[in-house]
């Protein structure tokens, strides 16, 4: 056999291509990619949240999960294109070794590491939902086919423009210089920095999954395992949004109504009030709709009276107003388990007062939940609310009485019945 023969049936191992480009030319031109990928990805979020007021776009869950998936695909965009271009230079030529695209070895392992992954963003999905329940229903919500582009995005998408830049193009031009250690490492780190944006949290839970990545791309030889591997642990994350979108999942009963206190009258009344001791709610134990409604103190359900919706009890407040003063006596608004404002109620006058005026104004409010409350983290956050508005008659001391129906948008009707004492 000749010496041509020979080098025809040897494989080409990645630190034995020639011409090999410097470390840090490497870590320049990744770098200045990563951040181009970024630069995209804010720039579209900018044009987006510019053109909202003009279209008068509400920044509702649907409007959140379609920017994050806008911005995930042309970050993911980017650094495909990257990693295409680079491959052939660190190929000498040839694309398929430059992005490391090998048969698989050592599969047995391979198939361990992608068993652990799984298990991992499984482990991961569980301590979301009972440490930080809001981000664990915070898509839940959002429109079906969002939610399919999203995993299709976070499931496909990220992980072969990731694995091919950082594990593929990246990894094969630093092997041609370093060990496989600092390769790893220094591979990690890049991938890591990707994801501080999101929180020190997120990045750090991540660690494990970075390590499971270096070392199924050391052992396989080729990005044909951590593609895979990165796509199953993204799936499973994601997992639980499929099936919340696919009422698998209930969203009901996912935050606990809070019980109406003192404390949170504050933030829905604009006059300083005397409440009356009031009657312990019947509340049921779990809520009955994803998103939480924000009530009032002093709040005590009724027998409803004749003509009051039959699926909620009639509710009574009570309110003190000074004679000629325009106060406010209700603010009504929904939170979303992401913090995020829900869709605007809808408030219909049903009984007039008999000895002033109402009036129903929209308005940006901040949330102010006592500490008690499950969305008391919301706090100081704004929430697009609409304010039940009362002005007695000049020189009128004494009692007056409206009555109001609310659609929270969930199947339901209220009815809140407002007792204003007029000083």
């Amino acid at each position: 056999m000749t010496f041509a023969e020979n080098t025809l049936a040897t494989p080409v191992k990645d630190e034995e291509l020639a011409k090999p480009e410097s470390v840090w030319r490497l870590i320049g031109i990744a770098g200045a990619w990563t951040l181009l990928a970024e630069a995209c990805a804010v720039g579209l979020g900018l044009v987006i949240g510019i053109a909202k007021a003009p279209f008068q776009i509400e920044a509702t869950t649907n409007f959140h999960l379609a920017l994050l998936v806008v911005g995930g695909c042309s970050f993911s965009v980017v650094l495909f294109c990257a990693a295409i271009g680079r491959a052939r230079t660190v190929g000498n030529g040839d694309s398929r070794i430059g992005l490391a695209i090998a048969p698989i070895a050592g599969r047995p392992v391979i198939v361990g590491l992608l068993v652990a992954a799984a298990a991992y963003a499984a482990l991961r999905d569980y301590a979301t939902y009972k440490i930080r329940p809001d981000l664990f229903y915070q898509f839940g919500s959002a429109s079906p086919w969002l939610i399919f582009l999203y995993v299709l995005m976070v499931a496909v998408l990220a992980p072969c423009a990731e694995e091919l830049f950082f594990r593929g193009w990246l990894w094969v031009g630093l092997r041609r210089r370093w060990d496989p250690l600092p390769t790893a490492l220094l591979t990690t780190a890049f991938w890591l920095l990707l994801h501080l944006e999101r929180g020190i949290a997120l990045t750090l839970s991540l660690l494990p999954l970075a390590l499971l990545l270096a070392l199924a791309r050391q052992v396989s030889n080729s990005v044909r395992a951590t593609i895979p591997l990165h796509a199953i642990y993204n799936f499973v994350v994601a997992l639980p949004l499929i099936l919340m979108a696919v009422e698998v999942i209930p969203l009901k009963g996912s935050i606990p109504p809070a019980e109406p206190t003192r404390a949170n009258v504050s933030s829905q009344v604009g006059a300083p009030t005397q409440q009356t001791k009031p009657v312990q709610p019947n509340w049921p134990k779990q809520n009955t709709s994803p998103i939480q409604p924000s009530w009032l103190s002093g709040v005590a359900p009724q027998k409803p009276s004749a003509g009051a919706p039959s699926t909620e009890a009639a509710t009574v407040v009570n309110r003190e107003v000074f004679a000629g003063s325009e106060s406010r006596i209700g603010a009504m608004n929904f939170v979303n388990a992401d913090c995020s404002s829900g869709e605007m109620p809808e408030v219909r006058i049903v009984t007039p007062p008999a000895n002033g005026a109402i009036r129903l104004q929209a308005m940006t409010i901040p949330i102010d939940r006592p500490s008690t409350d499950s969305l008391a983290r919301c706090n100081g956050k704004p929430v697009e609310a609409m304010l039940v508005l009362y002005k007695s008659r000049e020189g009128f001391a004494g009692n007056d009485t409206v009555v109001v129906d609310v659609d929270f948008r969930h199947g339901k009707v209220r009815r809140v019945v407002y007792n204003i004492t007029i000083r």
